[in-house]
């Protein structure tokens, strides 16, 4: 089992890494932008007869611009984007320690939330704003949201 799964990662770097050697060969990490079925393909488990890729290379991936403009991802017919304020936050944070339960009170407000919630209710006009430190505030199960994370006082 172990020597058939060798052949394969040897057999994968010869299509497809092989090629590009003149290109990697000094560098010290690849990004892995995959399309299709080769998004499933751990490039990390190549072996070139010497190393493996994972011990050769530093590895990171990103998305391809199909998964960017979600055409893998089966479209929805979603309400109004859904704006979520953050609640109020105060101007002189409380100190913590390490191993304490971070709250609300340990954060102070971000710098201009207010006029980029102003400005994302002109963008979005039918949009609504749901304030999660407002009694009784909840999402309705029932409806699908387009949904803004945000923090606002």
């Amino acid at each position: 089992m172990v020597q058939r799964n060798a052949e394969r990662a040897q057999s994968f770097h010869e299509a497809f890494l092989r090629p590009l050697a003149s290109f990697i060969d000094d560098v010290d990490g690849l990004v892995i932008v995959a399309d299709g079925p080769l998004q499933l393909v751990p490039f990390e488990a190549a072996h070139d007869r010497r190393v493996w890729l994972a011990d050769r290379y530093r590895m990171s991936y990103e998305l391809n611009e199909r998964q960017l403009l979600g055409e893998y991802v089966p479209r929805v017919n979603a309400g109004p984007p859904l704006l979520v304020s953050g609640g109020n936050y105060p101007e002189q944070p409380l100190p913590f320690t390490t191993g304490q339960r971070l709250l609300r009170e340990h954060f102070r407000q971000l710098p201009g939330i207010d006029r980029e919630l102003r400005q994302l209710e002109k963008l979005l006009p039918k949009s609504k704003v749901l304030a999660v430190d407002t009694p009784g505030a909840s999402m309705q199960r029932s409806s699908v949201w387009s949904v803004v994370p945000m923090q606002r006082p």
